[in-house]
């Protein structure tokens, strides 16, 4: 348990002192080797791919709604140098918790061997769990702030929710886009 409480707090201070910039700061950082993608906020849904450049990042993760003898996973999670549109940092303001406080970060699902797994619910799948290949979760896993990697990534609307498990990600589809960059 004092490990995890140190883990959780050495994890808060990172986030606090590595996180100065504002996200007009990051929209500035938009590289120009980057597409738009078409990520918005219609009628309250947020949706569509979006480009991010950064690196992956890993925690532990709390199987959720566990009181006793709780399950803890590798949960990889995803830090954003450059990208992004002023919605998506809307959706990663208003989907910030306990798993992912990072706001220019979010979760991409847990480290099982050599795979990153996840589960996504949308309107088109329902809840329906995804498994990145083998070669997929080593490009991620392997890039670092001097190494970053560009990520495509889909998020399909959703228009009901319900509680999320511990391997959960709010995009349907992730892609490398572009490796050493």
């Amino acid at each position: 348990m004092m490990k995890k409480n140190l883990l959780t707090f050495l994890t808060s201070l990172m986030v606090v002192t590595a996180c100065s910039e504002t996200p007009a700061a990051v929209l500035e950082k938009y590289d120009s080797q980057l597409p738009e993608g078409t990520f918005e906020n219609s009628s309250g849904l947020f949706h569509g791919d979006i480009y991010l450049k950064g690196f992956s990042t890993v925690t532990v993760a709390t199987e959720p709604y566990c009181l006793e003898n709780c399950r803890e996973f590798d949960y990889v999670g995803f830090k954003i140098l450059a990208g992004g549109n002023k919605d998506f940092l809307t959706f990663l303001d208003e989907t910030r918790n306990e798993q992912n406080p990072d706001p220019f970060g979010f979760g991409i699902g847990c480290l099982f061997k050599d795979n990153i797994s996840y589960t996504n619910h949308s309107d088109e799948h329902g809840m329906k769990q995804f498994e990145l290949t083998k070669e997929l979760t080593g490009a991620i896993m392997n890039a670092d702030e001097q190494h970053p990697i560009v990520l495509h990534l889909q998020k399909l609307p959703v228009s009901a929710g319900q509680g999320a498990p511990a391997c959960y990600s709010h995009f349907t589809t992730v892609e490398v886009y572009l490796q050493e960059i």
